[in-house]
């Protein structure tokens, strides 16, 4: 969003975190973190397991040892419409959200939304379609 003297400042509204101006890829995000805001570094990586397959397929066990991994587009800044509705462009109704903000903003409309956009496709397909966006 824009200050009083309409210098934009590439930070998340509701969480403060630092996002990739324009011309920052996301390739190049860790080195941008590390020369502008090492303080949100850490923030970049997802630590996760190193899983094997065990003996009986379908189970996996733990290796014991850890990886991180890196999520830069946890860094790109996004236009939320609180409403939800893309056409209330009112600045009131428009917040400048990390990704990771906007999609907690999201869940609750989606999952509220979800049985109308299951209905809708049951119209239009005649079946229920097993998907994630239904």
């Amino acid at each position: 969003m824009f200050h009083k003297n309409n210098n934009l400042y590439w930070t998340c509204e509701w969480c403060g975190r630092s996002c990739r101006p324009p011309g920052v890829s996301q390739k190049d995000t860790e080195q941008w973190l590390k020369d502008n805001h090492p303080e949100w570094l850490p923030h970049l990586f997802k630590i996760v397991e190193d899983y094997e397959n065990c003996i009986w397929p379908g189970f996996l066990v733990s290796s014991g040892s850890c990886k991180a991994i890196a999520l830069p587009q946890g860094f790109t800044l996004t236009t939320a419409h609180l409403d939800h509705n893309p056409g209330n462009c009112e600045a009131g109704n428009l917040k400048a959200l990390c990704s990771v903000c906007h999609l907690k903003l999201d869940r609750d409309d989606w999952n509220r939304t979800r049985k109308v956009r299951r209905m809708k496709l049951w119209e239009q397909y005649g079946c229920r379609l097993s998907c994630a966006y239904c």
